[in-house]
């Protein structure tokens, strides 16, 4: 959140992403990361891509 904050203080309109995971081998997790124009910036893990998103929020959104 510190980083949305800052980056959008500077006019860059990040989305935070929030997600989950549930399998046998790892269990529950749940995870947080930011992106500008689809790049992650901030939360970069290996296995991103087997976090499901619950949704993306933009600067407008969180307003």
């Amino acid at each position: 959140m510190a980083g949305k904050v800052i980056l959008s203080q500077h006019g860059y309109d990040t989305q935070l992403h929030i997600g989950v995971r549930n399998d046998e081998s790892s269990g529950f997790a749940a995870h947080a990361w930011l992106s500008y124009h689809g790049e992650v910036l901030m939360g970069e893990v290996h296995d991103l891509n087997r976090f499901q998103e619950f949704k993306a929020f933009s600067r407008q959104e969180m307003q």
